[in-house]
């Protein structure tokens, strides 16, 4: 059993267990005790070291209790945010750390999972975003997308209400009507379509980004077409000015800028190989698989969330 109830989150309210490649597969159920049933709780980060196995085998189920002492069971459901769980997968004895072998989950499991260089193969029923380079479902998958906390707001003070102005009492007078000249009424304004003579379109929408951040993506799809690189020094350098911006975001409070950013500096790391699955030390990468990469993985990148598939 694993007890998270007295860990102590980082700065970017994670608490980072490390696993080593025998503790999933063992054919007992893995306990995990203590997790926070609110929507803004701490996440809990599981790196699991696959030891360089081609196939790795996950045997153990995994069970989960509450703070409040309530279980939860694999599941279908609408209600997302009590899930703090990720299963972050690696392979230490691979240069760049990433997992590119085959992870097959044979028992109930709970919680998404980050291997995206690995192929996941959905024995048994999985709970959680899935997050891979090929993913076979043989069971069911039910979506159950994980909860981002780390740039948390000050709520805000409300406003105090406006006190209208009494108005100043009218004194009445005599009053000389205007004559009325005839023909003179300015005619209604006419609604497009509203006697079936025009015929109107709708067009699909793409989302309403920043005008910077529009140019951002732009100068990343021109990097992503020239030679490996020249593409590298120009994404450094755009690496750089997206930092930047996500400074001056945050300064002034703007959240949705800061999430569109953030996006595109995760893609940025993706092509550099720079992405949280690197070979350093715990403290310097394992607290960084926050808000940011999962915005970039599980938003903009396109996560593979399967809400519900049988076989």
């Amino acid at each position: 059993m694993i007890d998270v109830s007295n860990m102590t989150p980082n700065a970017n309210n994670q608490i980072v267990i490390n696993l080593t490649p025998e503790v999933l597969q063992s054919n007992t159920p893995l306990y995990i005790k203590g997790l926070s049933p609110d929507a803004d709780g701490t996440t809990v980060i599981f790196n699991v070291d696959t030891g360089g196995q081609d196939d790795y085998t996950i045997n153990s189920q995994i069970k989960l209790t509450y703070s409040d002492g309530i279980d939860r069971d694999n599941q279908e459901t609408e209600h997302f945010g009590d899930n703090h769980l990720l299963w972050n997968f690696y392979d230490s004895t691979a240069s760049n750390k990433q997992y590119g072998g085959t992870i097959n989950v044979n028992a109930p499991f709970q919680g998404s999972m980050l291997a995206p260089s690995a192929t996941i193969v959905a024995n048994q029923n999985i709970d959680g975003n899935i997050i891979a380079d090929k993913v076979i479902v043989n069971a069911e998958t039910h979506r159950w997308d994980l909860q981002g906390n780390s740039d948390k707001e000050d709520p805000e003070e409300p406003e105090e209400p406006e006190v209208p102005e009494e108005p100043e009492p009218e004194v009445p007078g005599p009053e000389t009507p205007e004559p009325e000249v005839p023909g003179t009424e300015e005619p209604g304004e006419e609604v497009p379509g509203e006697d079936g003579d025009e015929d109107l379109t709708y067009e699909h929408v793409r989302p309403d980004y920043d005008e910077e951040v529009e140019d951002f993506w732009d100068d990343l799809i021109a990097d992503e077409a020239e030679s490996p690189a020249a593409a590298h020094a120009s994404e450094e350098a755009l690496l750089a000015r997206v930092d930047a911006a996500i400074a001056r975001a945050k300064a002034e409070g703007n959240t949705t800028l800061v999430a569109q950013l953030e996006a595109i500096r995760n893609r940025i790391l993706a092509d550099l190989g720079e992405l949280p699955q690197t070979g350093e030390a715990q403290n310097n990468w394992a607290p960084a698989v926050g808000t940011a990469l999962l915005t970039g993985l599980l938003g903009t990148l396109g996560a593979l969330i399967i809400k519900r598939r049988r076989e």
